[in-house]
């Protein structure tokens, strides 16, 4: 599912969180429109997520939402808050302090707490929803109840973005998603993500010769895996998950089915290493120190970076220090196929 905010700006953070359906972002954008006119939309760095400010009645436009036929949009939650979080765990005493600072709910209510969290942290969803439950119980003497509350608190967590909101259950809205799918069921491409290796290839100016040794880390389902193997490459495909079926009839491509800090030390020595894992920069900045050692000098190393904040410099920044230790020769892009994320190359040192 992709991800709407709608957040509703009249001298508070009331705000209404709508989730839709993956890629159909910009057709939620214009349903939304024609249903609140007056309101002015932005987008946040996160894919699929637009800020719609000027909302003067809540109550109201929640109902309009509600009450209008829509075709992309799936849920509408209100929310009361947003604030700035980090991936520490001191950051949960904080939520929870600022769910009971929203007054919303009181003794004896019956409620349950509701957490998603996206990003990287030191804490869980379920963490979370444990710690604030407890707090309201002991604070306020109100009811948890998972199977039948009345009123639902909401934490919603972007990386380093928060937002909180306590309504009835019944201003939960879902809605019937009538188109959510680019693809016919089945059809979907597997092998999208080979586009952006090969943009790389080019932008960066490598050229690799038949019959060198690639390793990929992170592979699944194998788009970038194929596209060295089409290329000549022999290739050892590195992940816990499986490749695309039609992978492994293909004799270039060794599919090691473990987790990348697990490799075992008599692997071999590789010409190019690769790396696309969804994983925060730092993290897999990290990993590809740690399989440095597997890779030639001076051996060619691709890696994408995740930005997980809008603060791309600073992530950028943090990587290459880090891979400083093993790497130079760095050259970054911002490619077409990878709009964002950011590709580096590098030579190992």
């Amino acid at each position: 599912m992709g991800i709407l905010i709608i957040l509703s700006c009249l001298m508070s953070d009331n705000l209404f969180l709508i989730t839709v359906a993956s890629g159909f972002e910009s057709k939620a954008r214009a349903e939304i429109r024609n249903i609140l006119p007056s309101q002015i939309i932005e987008g946040l760095f996160f894919k699929g997520i637009l800020v719609v400010k000027g909302v003067v009645d809540e109550r109201n436009d929640l109902n309009l939402l509600r009450e209008s036929s829509t075709r992309h949009i799936a849920r509408i939650i209100p929310i009361h808050k947003r604030f700035d979080v980090t991936k520490e765990v001191g950051s949960v005493d904080y939520i929870v302090e600022s769910v009971i600072s929203l007054n919303k709910i009181k003794k004896e209510d019956v409620f349950r707490v509701s957490c998603v969290r996206r990003g990287m942290h030191d804490y869980s969803s379920r963490d979370i929803e444990i710690t604030v439950g407890k707090k309201i119980e002991e604070t306020i003497d109100a009811i948890v109840d998972l199977k039948n509350p009345d009123k639902i608190v909401t934490v919603q967590i972007f990386q380093n973005e928060c937002l909180i909101g306590i309504s009835p259950k019944e201003d939960l809205i879902v809605k019937k998603i009538v188109e959510s799918r680019k693809y016919a069921k089945g059809e979907r491409p597997f092998t999208r993500a080979e586009f952006k290796l090969k943009e790389a290839l080019k932008e960066f100016n490598i050229t690799l010769n038949e019959d060198s040794k690639a390793m990929d880390l992170g592979a699944a389902p194998g788009g970038w895996s194929k596209a060295l193997a089409d290329l000549g490459l022999y290739v050892t495909a590195v992940d816990p998950a499986d490749l695309h079926k039609s992978l492994y009839e293909n004799p270039k491509i060794q599919h090691l089915k473990l987790r990348s800090e697990n490799l075992p030390d008599n692997i071999g020595h590789f010409d190019i290493l690769t790396n696309d894992m969804n994983l925060d920069p730092v993290e897999s900045a990290k990993i590809m120190n740690s399989v440095a050692k597997f890779l030639k000098k001076p051996g060619i190393a691709i890696m994408t970076i995740k930005f997980v904040t809008s603060d791309r410099k600073k992530h950028l920044n943090e990587v290459i220090e880090i891979l400083e230790e093993n790497f130079h020769g760095f050259k970054n892009k911002k490619m077409y196929h990878n709009k964002f994320e950011t590709t580096i190359f590098m030579l190992k040192k």
